[in-house]
């Protein structure tokens, strides 16, 4: 595959934070959803097929809450999943992205894989990876399209992107 690049500021348009930066989250987003709504433009861009957990993107009252719950929401379900395999990870099937806000970045490598992912996160993604699934935290955009890069799949490098 090869490179993908802006053809305009990411920034511009909604904000890649690719300075590793928290960026600056629209009225009414947190900076984690920020950060994931730039990854699917991104996505949607690639045309990478995925889809979306709506946990955590709005507080639902207790009634529909069970609703969700008996329709399929689980508890800790990675943010994204992506369907197409990593294409340079042979004999994965797909790829799970946990967005977490920028400042739960550790800034050491001795931070645990899924630093900042809640218990039932860590499971699910553990669960996921047992089934041959490639699972990663990300904590920018930036920082999950470089971790998809490293997968192999054609991503945006984004706004400091070389």
């Amino acid at each position: 595959g090869g490179r993908v690049t802006w053809k305009t500021n990411p920034a511009k348009r909604g904000g890649l934070a690719g300075d590793g930066s928290t960026g600056r989250a629209r009225k009414g987003r947190g900076p984690e959803e920020a950060q994931q709504v730039a990854l699917v433009a991104c996505l949607r861009m690639c045309r990478i097929p995925f889809s979306g957990s709506m946990n955590g993107v709005m507080k639902l009252t207790e009634v529909q809450a069970t609703r969700a719950k008996a329709a399929g929401m689980e508890k800790g379900d990675p943010d994204l999943i992506i369907w197409a395999p990593p294409p340079g990870m042979p004999g994965k099937v797909g790829m799970a992205i946990e967005m977490k806000k920028p400042d739960l970045q550790p800034s050491t490598d001795r931070a645990g894989e899924f630093s900042g992912a809640r218990p039932e996160q860590r499971e699910r993604l553990e669960m996921l990876r047992s089934n041959g699934w490639h699972v990663v935290v990300a904590y920018t955009c930036a920082d999950a399209l470089e971790k998809m890069r490293a997968a192999g799949y054609a991503v945006p490098l984004g706004a400091r992107g070389r």
